[in-house]
């Protein structure tokens, strides 16, 4: 098996009207990487609240530790113990938020935010959503949606467990290989997702390309100049995404 490394890029950037209001960015990215795993995540902090962009940079951050730590945990518990590993993350994610709350003096609410994040050691992946987001993902280096977007539901709501939808898996599987994942906030995903045909559009599978054949910086670079002249323009919201595809 071909263990080449995971390439990563992303970006978040602020939407016209929360330009024009003099609101700061809500969307928040993050990654993790060492010698055996691979973690991004991407969460989208509600519009309605004050202080969602801090409760978004503590739930990507908090994430990517968890998985990176637990990854084996996290792929190898049995279907049926599943839903006991999703109520333990969330637990875990409203501990940080609390403790957060505490901190700031705000109300858990106030840093509610959608949540979404994929690992994977090279050999099995983990993917997880919670919210209004698009993920995709990358089989023999052509796009498909891997988790739908489901309603708008925050990390802090009651109903939060339910709507926690998971996706895990081999990369090599069957003569089939994954090798590469999107996360696209609702801002970006106006861009990149066709709601009418569910699908995501191919041009993600060019920035793909050009992630693995680039230096990860020059990319990156690119990205942000994209969001920022071309996806931004066409939603008023924060426009975010992270990919990670592996330089094979």
């Amino acid at each position: 098996m071909n263990k080449g490394k995971w390439k990563v890029i992303g970006c978040a950037v602020e939407g016209l009207a929360h330009i024009d209001a003099n609101i700061p960015c809500q969307d928040k990215i993050a990654r993790y990487r060492d010698d055996n795993i691979s973690v991004i995540a991407l969460a989208d902090g509600a519009g309605s609240v004050r202080l969602s962009h801090f409760g978004a940079e503590r739930v990507v951050n908090a994430l990517c530790l968890k998985l990176a730590k637990e990854f084996k945990a996290f792929v190898g518990v049995p279907n049926d113990k599943l839903i006991n590993l999703k109520s333990n993350l969330l637990y875990y994610l409203k501990n940080e938020l609390t403790a957060l709350a505490n901190e700031l003096k705000c109300e858990l609410s106030d840093l509610a935010s959608t949540l979404m994040a994929v690992a994977s050691d090279n050999e099995n992946y983990f993917m997880l959503s919670i919210g209004d987001g698009v993920t995709g993902i990358f089989r023999n280096g052509k796009i498909h949606v891997a988790l739908k977007p489901d309603i708008t539901v925050f990390v802090t709501s009651k109903n939060a467990l339910m709507h926690m939808n998971v996706l895990r898996g081999k990369l090599y599987d069957n003569g089939e290989i994954i090798n590469g994942f999107v996360l696209l906030s609702d801002g970006a995903g106006e861009s990149f997702y066709e709601r009418r045909t569910q699908k995501l559009i191919q041009w993600l599978e060019e920035i793909a390309q050009e992630c693995v054949a680039l230096p990860e910086v020059e990319r990156e670079q690119k990205l942000l100049y994209d969001f920022e002249n071309l996806i931004r323009p066409r939603t008023l919201d924060d426009c975010s995404m992270m990919l990670m595809c592996r330089e094979e």
